[in-house]
């Protein structure tokens, strides 16, 4: 059997490229790729804005934090010139506190000369008198003076001292009598308070 072909090639329908379409559409995927980068880069524009706002109000609030606490310091940071009079006055107290101390032992020992005065007055000696008491350093030495009807009423005197509590802590380290012209004894008793009895 045999084709014959009944159609010339100047009768077959030719194909038409629509270039005005193609055109076209390509113009418009360039708009909407166009678009999108658009709306991308502007999306991305917007969000790196909001950040860097933030950042900004963060930083603000911190400078104004610091700026407080700059204040706060300087507030509470003492003066040159205090700290200066400050060191002058620890320097002068620690120059006074030998003086001090002092004060304070001639205090303690100043505060038992009533009860030495008192331990005087307490027992009456038979014709022996004091007559002149005297105080010498703030209490560390006493210096008793008086007058005996005889020489032996005197170490009788110094046994009964040496009795009394109060004056056990004193140390009688001399004594001098001497007959006067009117045939009495004067005497002189010194006594020094003892370091070791404080």
């Amino acid at each position: 059997m045999q084709q014959i072909n009944l159609y010339h090639d100047q009768f077959k329908p030719k194909r038409q490229v629509p270039w005005f379409a193609l055109l076209v559409l390509t113009l418009v995927l360039e708009s909407a790729l166009m678009a999108g980068v658009y709306w991308y880069q502007q999306r991305q524009l917007s969000r790196l804005r909001q950040q860097q706002q933030r950042a900004s109000q963060l930083q603000e609030q911190n400078s104004q934090a610091l700026d407080v606490l700059q204040q706060k310091v300087a507030a509470q940071r003492p003066d040159l010139s205090l700290q200066q009079q400050l060191k002058l006055l620890q320097q002068q107290l620690r120059a006074r506190q030998p003086l001090r101390q002092a004060l304070q032992q001639a205090m303690a020992r100043e505060s038992s000369l009533p009860d030495v005065l008192e331990g005087l007055a307490s027992r009456p000696f038979d014709r022996l008198w004091l007559t002149t008491i005297t105080v010498e350093d703030g209490g560390a030495h006493l210096r008793l003076a008086g007058v005996a009807a005889d020489a032996e009423r005197v170490p009788v005197f110094v046994a009964a001292l040496n009795d009394m509590v109060v004056f056990r802590q004193y140390h009688f380290n001399q004594l001098q009598v001497k007959m006067r012209d009117d045939g009495l004894y004067s005497f002189v008793l010194a006594t020094r308070l003892d370091k070791g009895g404080q």
